[in-house]
């Protein structure tokens, strides 16, 4: 039996089978064995609106080849193996898949999977883990037979052939696909669920084990972003069962509750009696006995608790976490605490803030998510904030916007979004669409998501989502219209002729007005000039203050359609340079949206561009000055003079924020080229007016730097974005005083904030003893003497130890890439920070290797694989400033931080290493320990080529830095502290 149970766990990767003395030996060495194996693809069922979901696993990197292995799956071919990918069933016809694992490496030979889809006559139950979704094999379901099926207690969704019947079909709702689903939450004390499937008799039981259930229907819980539940509140559902049979002719059963990261509290133990009882298990409440007299010694705040039983030399038990003095969450007063919890780490927590009635949600905090961190154990909780939140997430592009309740938002079906709600309240919403009812919100599931083109399907062109209470109070969650995209956009800047000409096609059934938004780049003000118009044939004239004549706009008639016309004169005109954003009003919700083009990967903003002679109006107008003296070098033309000089800190933080503004856009690509110039304007300004850079304009260029970095985390921009920390590469080198503490907290920001605390300490042991849980305390850990620093016996961290920490990473990887952990909370600089910097950074690459077909964005891409490629080649060249400083070796065959084991292409591989090495050139610079002009050098010997600008250097610098943001940041903090002791000694 004990065989049999480890093949189970390791099989399904599920140790938590296992006898809980087993457990972590049996993980242990599953983790660190040398082989590796193949994980076959599988069924799984997402409840919260995804449906049913063929899953290829991501497959060991020792195993594939990651230029030659890929999946194939019906009609999907050459799948990367190197990340797990979901693909819904309706992809593929009949009731299997055939899933072939090809050209893998070491010789192995092809693997071929047959994969069920959809219950059938054959096999007319799927059950589902309700934990993962994962379908469980039971094979002895299939054929003609009457069969029980045992599965261990636990929560469980069924689906079933429309055919069958059970004997609780109140559990079970016939579903549009003709099949019926249910949720069967299986409680040792439940009667066997019968279903009959034609002549077919199949009963479910819950197994005949030992085990412990916490927590009911009428518990209080809070479920986390990973599906981690916190229990609350008094009393408490505990209920240990164990099989009757198990008792024999025992009387009493031991039964413990412990603490195991609380210093200074004993465990509690107690025996309890055989109750008389005719079933197959008998029952033991906890609460009373154990659970609440263990909690009356224990203080207040969040704790796991683990509980055991023996039973003839044999254990069982559980673990969870509880708040103890949580007493209620709402959205008025956040987390209301009896008493204060004493293990929270402030260094780690975001968006709370701590009020004498308890945690209280920061009103400033963005986003629907806050962050509770723990020590005694260390564990980071991302909470919902108490309310309904909305977001649309892009599954093409990775982005995902937030939405307020009430706001509206366009569904291209072009395109594949995905409508992603939860709820932080305790109480049960319904979510509506008119009539007709998309599923229920609860505290233990309190997620649903689904493609946004399935509104569209099944409600129509337009509609409203609302959600109800069980008192039947309503909310308007979102307002959805199908969107209207600009077609066959056109545009012929007014070089030669003096008249700017443009034109795109709408359709015209579900717009009701036009909006048109003017504003003069090349001006100092920040004057906005905009005209709404009944989205109809006609004229209208629109008067821009500086064109000598009105904009003429057409819309006329065609098919379907209306095109819109533009038509601007710019000769004798007073000059600048006029920008033209577009919006449209949906006749079904009356709300406005930005209006977008139709690019050939993506999804563009309808921004054109009408530029007049830019004239120099004096002294006092340094903008037009210096854009004047931008365009004229651009062209090279009269340009002779020295570039104009910011006079003022407010005109340098003026002029950043439009060339922001500006740049961190992503034009169409008819009219990027005619506007491109302002990038190269931006490189000359970034040079003169950080040449005389003081504290207050270093700390102004510092923040813009990482406000761009941030938007590039946030947002899908274009590959090459103009950032100002790739075009003035000093920032890179700033001391981390400069660096502010930033607003948001996305990952880039995260590592940002601690590297500026950081440089408040002189010395990384004061620094580590005043925030010990600011990053991953391995990398102290690290330092040969850090128990005597540990110890006040010595007064600063030396000694590196880089093999320690390669094997700490390249260990954390593999067991990754051998088990299904969830994605959680981390701390900075673990691995499994790493792993999440490098996903983005994954998904921004996967364009390079999807454009084959395209030949024109092909070449382009192409272009920027080379500036990675070459920096990468030449990482060699600079390694040695860093080896001299913290005696990392560059080896060719192994990275300290084993990048080979998370990549999905050798691309990112190499980006990954450039980042690397361009964050710690910077950090060597700032803490002094390389010159200014040598740090300068070497970015030199990173990137330039023998006809390459200085505006090149910076272009390839910010295209790397773009691409992976996280992964820089990363190492900015990374290099900041295990360059500390050095730099404060040089």
């Amino acid at each position: 039996m004990v065989a049999k149970a480890v093949m189970r766990a390791v099989i399904n990767e599920k140790f938590n089978l296992l006898p809980p003395h087993l457990r972590e030996p049996i993980r242990s060495a599953f983790e660190n064995a040398g082989a590796d194996y193949l994980r076959s693809p599988y069924l799984r069922y997402q409840a919260d609106g995804r449906g049913f979901e063929l899953v290829l696993p991501r497959q060991s990197s020792r195993l594939v080849d990651r230029n030659q292995t890929y999946w194939e799956a019906g009609e999907h071919s050459r799948i990367n193996p190197l990340r797990r990918r979901t693909i819904p069933i309706q992809d593929f016809q009949g009731d299997t898949v055939t899933v072939r694992l090809c050209q893998l490496a070491n010789e192995f030979e092809d693997q071929e999977y047959e994969v069920p889809l959809r219950p059938t006559p054959d096999e007319p139950v799927f059950i589902f883990r309700e934990s993962d979704g994962r379908k469980l094999q039971l094979p002895q379901i299939r054929g003609e037979r009457d069969v029980d099926v045992e599965i261990n207690p636990g929560d469980y969704t069924l689906v079933l052939a429309g055919n069958c019947t059970t004997d609780n079909d109140e559990l079970f709702q016939l579903s549009a696909d003709g099949h019926r689903y249910g949720q069967l939450p299986l409680d040792a004390r439940d009667d066997p669920l019968t279903v009959n499937a034609g002549e077919r008799t199949i009963s479910i039981r819950p197994r005949l084990i030992s085990g412990i259930r916490v927590g009911g229907p009428d518990s209080n819980v809070l479920t986390d972003s990973n599906g981690q539940r916190i229990f609350f509140g008094e009393p408490l559902d505990v209920l240990a069962h164990v099989p009757e049979e198990a008792l024999g002719e025992n009387e009493e059963i031991v039964m413990s509750v412990s603490n195991p990261a609380a210093t200074g509290v004993e465990p509690m133990e107690i025996a309890l009696l055989k109750p008389d009882t005719d079933g197959a298990f008998c029952f033991f409440e906890l609460w009373d006995c154990l659970i609440q007299p263990f909690l009356d010694g224990v203080e207040s705040g969040i704790h796991q608790l683990e509980i055991r039983g023996n039973v003839k030399s044999r254990s069982f038990g559980a673990k969870f976490y509880y708040w103890k003095g949580l007493d209620s969450v709402s959205k008025a007063e956040g987390f209301r605490c009896s008493e204060m919890p004493r293990n929270i780490d402030w260094d780690n927590s975001t968006g709370l803030r701590r009020e004498e009635a308890g945690l209280e949600i920061n009103p400033q905090h963005p986003g629907p998510v806050v962050s509770l961190a723990i020590t005694r154990p260390y564990q980071v909780f991302l909470l919902s904030k108490p309310g309904l939140w909305i977001s649309v997430y892009s599954t093409e592009n990775y982005a995902e916007e937030h939405l307020q309740l009430g706001d509206s938002f366009e569904i291209n079906s072009v395109f594949q979004q995905e409508v992603r709600l939860v709820s932080g309240d305790q109480c049960d919403w319904d979510l509506y669409c008119g009539n007709s009812h998309l599923t229920r919100l609860t505290h233990y599931r309190p997620k649903y998501r689904l493609p946004a083109a399935a509104l569209l399907g099944d409600y129509g062109d337009a509609g409203t989502i609302v959600a109800r209470d069980p008192l039947g109070n309503e909310v308007d969650l979102f307002s959805f219209a199908r969107a209207s995209v600009a077609r066959d956009l056109t545009f012929e800047p007014g070089t030669d002729s003096g008249h700017t000409k443009a034109s795109f096609r709408l359709g015209c059934d579900s717009i009701s007005q036009l909006r048109v938004t003017a504003r003069n780049f090349a001006s100092r003000s920040d004057e906005v000039w905009k005209w709404e118009m009944p989205f109809e044939a006609g004229s209208r004239e629109l008067a821009v203050p500086g064109l000598s004549e009105p904009i003429r706009m057409k819309l006329e008639p065609a098919d379907n359609d209306l095109v819109v016309s533009v038509d601007a004169e710019t000769l004798n005109s007073e000059g600048g340079l006029y920008f033209l954003d577009f919006a449209i009003c949906k006749k079904a919700t009356g709300t406005w949206f930005p209006l977008k083009v139709a690019e050939r990967h993506n999804l563009s903003d309808v921004r054109l561009a009408i530029s007049a002679l830019l004239v120099n109006k004096g002294e006092g107008d340094y903008w037009g000055q210096f854009l004047s003296w931008a365009l004229a070098r651009t062209y090279g033309t009269t340009a002779t003079e020295e570039m104009p000089l910011p006079e003022s800190i407010e005109d340098v933080a003026a002029a950043i924020e439009k060339f922001q503004s500006a740049l961190l856009f992503k034009y169409p690509s008819q009219v990027w080229p005619h506007v491109a110039w302002i990038k190269t304007a931006y490189h000359g300004f970034c040079q003169s007016a950080f040449s005389s850079a003081d504290d207050d304009r270093c700390r102004l260029f510092a923040e813009r730097a990482l406000y761009g970095l941030a938007r590039k985390e946030r947002e899908t921009l274009s590959v090459l974005s103009a950032l100002l920390m790739g075009h003035q590469v000093r920032l890179l080198a700033l001391p981390g005083r400069f660096f502010p503490k930033p607003k948001g907290e996305g990952m880039t920001e995260r590592c940002f904030e601690k590297l500026q605390l950081s440089a408040g300490y002189e010395s990384l042991a004061v620094f580590v003893r005043e925030h010990p849980t600011a990053v991953d305390m391995e990398l102290y850990l690290c330092f040969a003497n850090a128990p005597m620093v540990a110890a006040n016996q010595a007064p600063e961290f030396a000694d590196f130890d880089h093999r320690r920490l390669s094997e700490r990473f390249r260990s954390a990887f593999e067991r990754y890439q051998r088990t299904r952990e969830r994605e959680s909370a981390f701390s900075l600089l673990s691995p499994r920070h790493l792993l999440e910097a490098v996903r983005p950074l994954n998904r921004r690459l996967r364009p390079f290797e999807e454009v084959r077909n395209d030949e024109t964005a092909y070449r382009q891409l192409a272009k920027y694989s080379g500036w990675i490629r070459l920096a990468k080649n030449r990482v060699f060249r600079v390694w040695p400033a860093l080896d001299r400083n913290t005696g990392i070796p560059m080896q060719q065959d192994e990275q300290i931080l084993h990048f080979d084991q998370i990549v999905e292409m050798d691309l990112a591989e190499e980006a990954a290493l450039v980042l690397c090495a361009v964050a710690g050139l910077g950090r060597l610079a700032a803490g002094g320990l390389l010159t200014g002009e040598e740090y300068l050098q070497h970015l030199v010997d990173l990137f330039k080529t023998d006809d390459a600008t200085a505006e090149d250097i910076c272009d390839r610098l910010s295209l790397v830095l773009g691409l992976g943001p996280e992964v820089f940041a990363f190492f900015m903090l990374f290099w900041e502290l295990l360059l500390k002791p050095k730099a404060r000694n040089s």
